[in-house]
């Protein structure tokens, strides 16, 4: 509108008001999309911090029996040979 009356004021402030609720809609859309991307990131986190704890257990599993037989073969490379077999515990 052109001219200076009360309506040209008014109309001024609405497309003043339009635009910043529009800023204001584009403001929150982006933080929530940066929310949940940070959403995103702290579950794939959460997943390889689980999964770095199961095989972190898997190999104390797997590892105390393999470190008794390395043990008990050293003993036997260790033990002079006779021809018999060593004894079993």
């Amino acid at each position: 509108m052109r001219g200076e009356n009360e309506l040209t004021d008014l109309a001024g402030a609405f497309n003043r008001m339009a635009t910043d609720l529009q800023r204001a809609r584009e403001r929150i859309l982006r933080e929530g999309e940066r929310r949940l991307a940070l959403e995103r990131s702290l579950r794939q986190s959460e997943k390889l911090a689980t999964l770095g704890q199961l095989a972190s257990g898997l190999a104390h599993e797997v590892g105390t029996p393999l470190n008794i037989i390395y043990g008990r073969a050293e003993l036997i490379q260790a033990s002079p040979k006779t021809g018999r077999r060593p004894r079993e515990t």
